[in-house]
């Protein structure tokens, strides 16, 4: 429901009225009436091209709503949480402050910063894969996630049309393409192993896809040791990199040497390889790459059985939350209500990112087949995010450069449990 000025008739007695500058105050029985316009005090980060899109909602709000002022104050680089921890303690933290995942909105939930947020419209519409960001592990609603970003498969349309291969829509589809196009002479996938986190998407998003596609408690049951990374499902998909590499898709010692982000994107991004396992985030680049402009597209990973739908991963990439001690609690609510409303007007504002909500309509057509399966719930997130493991992403991508190193799949799987249950 979209947020509108309310008015007011009173039928009653005015015993006094005073005019203060522009706002009107009328004392009625004793009680004072008055339209004043209040300043709602935002904080958040973000790049320079979401930032201009907050700024466009922040000027739309204030045209639907001329009492509330919003005043947006970017807070930038990597001291954004202690800053706001600070204002936090000091009691001078904004009415609305933005968040990160979890990591930063589930300390604040547990300091008692945070205002519930559970009976406000937008809520019954939350996408199941954003479940846990939204209620932090209780059963109340706290935080507001206003973008996800994914990874998903990148695929070049054009090598894939040059080729005679369809959009692969399973592995059995996948591992088939990959194996005309290495026939073919061209390169099947970019991976950048320099950190090991490219070698770990493919594994991440193969898991979601068939492990956490037929169990969606998987992460409790990881927890409680009811599964285990020695498991067929995780030498499953852990097998796959090795054998992707024995079968010539990638150099896995070469990959050892390239960056894991901007090294392996940029050569998708150049045309020289038909698929990258990567992030949303990668749309911008190829929008504002100058050279090699090909049709692509970007989806989830189809690392699920034939016969089935793929699933995506997705993370928490931004989220509002509000300040128990807010000044302005109900403007505060409006703002995120009036967001929830208007959120497809930030994504096309922004690139490769993706709502929270069931009720978005916008999709991109690059990137159109990815929303899809999240408005589907088709969407799990990022399964480390779960585990609450703070080290464990750093030592599952050094076993991932040791995967690719020795091809010892057993070597790792038990390395993994052995790590996981550390106490």
């Amino acid at each position: 429901m979209k947020s509108h000025q309310s008015s007011r008739v009173f039928e009653m007695k005015v015993f006094s009225a005073l005019t203060i500058g522009a706002a009107a105050v009328v004392v009625i029985g004793g009680v004072q009436a008055q339209n004043e316009q209040v300043t709602l005090r935002v904080a958040g980060f973000g790049a320079a091209g979401s930032v201009a899109a907050i700024k466009i909602i922040d000027a739309q709000f204030m045209q639907k709503n001329p009492n509330i002022k919003v005043d947006f104050e970017e807070v930038a680089g990597f001291q954004y949480q202690s800053i706001l921890n600070t204002r936090f303690v000091a009691g001078d933290a904004p009415d609305v402050v933005m968040s990160n995942g979890v990591d930063f909105a589930k300390p604040w939930l547990k300091a008692g910063y945070l205002s519930e947020l559970t009976d406000q419209p937008w809520v019954k519409n939350v996408i199941n894969g954003n479940r846990t960001e939204t209620y932090l592990g209780t059963n109340k609603a706290y935080q507001f996630v206003i973008e996800n970003a994914g990874v998903g498969l990148f695929y070049n349309k054009q090598i894939l049309d040059d080729a005679g291969i369809a959009i692969p829509q399973n592995y059995p589809q996948f591992i088939a393409a990959m194996t005309k196009l290495k026939s073919a002479g061209k390169t099947p996938i970019s991976i950048g192993a320099k950190i090991g986190w490219g070698a770990l998407m493919p594994v991440a998003t193969g898991i979601v896809s068939t492990a956490y596609r037929t169990n969606p408690n998987y992460d409790q049951r990881l927890l409680n040791g009811q599964a285990k990374f020695d498991s067929p499902e995780w030498r499953t998909v852990l097998q796959r990199v090795v054998d992707w590499s024995k079968a010539g898709f990638f150099d896995a010692k070469m990959s050892l040497g390239i960056g894991d982000f901007e090294q392996a994107a940029g050569e998708f991004i150049a045309g020289r390889a038909a698929f990258l396992v990567h992030g949303s985030w990668n749309v911008d680049a190829l929008r504002d790459s100058k050279t090699n402009k090909f049709a692509y597209g970007f989806m989830p990973f189809p690392g699920n059985p034939a016969g089935t739908k793929s699933r995506a991963i997705i993370f928490a990439n931004a989220n509002f939350v509000v300040n128990a001690k807010a000044k302005q609690p109900e403007a505060s609510r409006k703002y995120l209500n009036f967001w929830a409303d208007n959120i497809d007007t930030y994504l096309k504002e922004t690139g490769g990112r993706y709502s929270s909500l069931t009720t978005s309509k916008y999709r991109e057509v690059e990137t159109a087949e990815f929303g899809r399966a999240l408005s589907e719930n088709r969407a799990s997130v990022y399964p480390v995010g779960n585990w609450d493991r703070p080290s464990f992403q750093e030592f599952f991508m050094k076993q991932m450069q040791q995967l690719l190193t020795d091809n010892n799949v057993d070597s790792v799987v038990k390395a993994l449990d052995t790590e996981f249950n550390r106490k």
